[in-house]
């Protein structure tokens, strides 16, 4: 029981991180992505802050070797952006390269999404010199507009499950929704209890006071 119980779990945190809302992959040209908002909720910073929890680690499941860093500030002035860092085309960078270069050159590639607070933030470089830029001003904007100017921007291709996966999906949400069901049922059992026991303490109370 043990063992079902626990393949359950990572099943569903397992589909919880492969599909939803960021579940996309970005286009080769996109070299990273930095993002800055302040710590704190207030002033417009909840759907900046919604993205970094929800949205950017189905991003970095799909997309693990782009850089993603996220600095976040106590100072709750300024604004919320997220610059997208895009490698130029062929076309445009000159003189042309064999790609031996490339790793000295380009962006530097941290493995995981690297997160930090600041006193006033740390603001996105300047581009390399084959790289272009898309700036995001997230202040004020709910996590699903962000989330769709940042598609727009990359053109980042969604996941979408296969009809198996889809299946394993609709389980998953099944067995909530009855696991949900059972926690009621339970909590209800421990509440009625509970006035049981209570009841009768104060009735016991009542005869010794007689």
């Amino acid at each position: 029981m043990v063992g079902t119980a626990t393949r359950w779990h990572n099943l569903r945190n397992l589909l919880k991180i492969r599909f939803g809302p960021g579940a996309a992959v970005l286009p080769p040209n996109v070299t990273r992505i930095h993002m800055d908002f302040a710590r704190n909720i207030r002033g417009g910073h909840m759907g900046p802050r919604k993205f970094w929890q929800e949205i950017l680690p189905r991003l970095k499941y799909h997309n693990p070797l782009v850089p993603m860093i996220v600095c976040r500030r106590l100072a709750n002035e300024g604004p919320a952006t997220m610059t997208i860092y895009l490698r130029k085309s062929t076309s445009e960078t000159a003189p042309e390269s064999d790609g031996s270069d490339l790793a000295k050159d380009s962006a530097p590639s941290a493995a995981l999404v690297s997160s930090g607070v600041t006193p006033n933030g740390v603001p996105a470089p300047a581009p390399q010199p084959d790289e272009t830029t898309i700036t995001i001003d997230m202040k004020n904007l709910h996590t699903e507009t962000i989330l769709t100017k940042f598609l727009d921007a990359t053109k980042a291709i969604a996941v979408e499950p296969t009809p198996e996966e889809s299946k394993e999906i609709a389980e998953d949400r099944l067995m909530s929704g009855k696991a949900e069901i059972d926690r009621v049922r339970v909590k209800t059992l421990v509440d009625e209890q509970r006035r049981e026991r209570d009841m009768l303490e104060r009735a016991r109370k009542d005869l010794a006071g007689i």
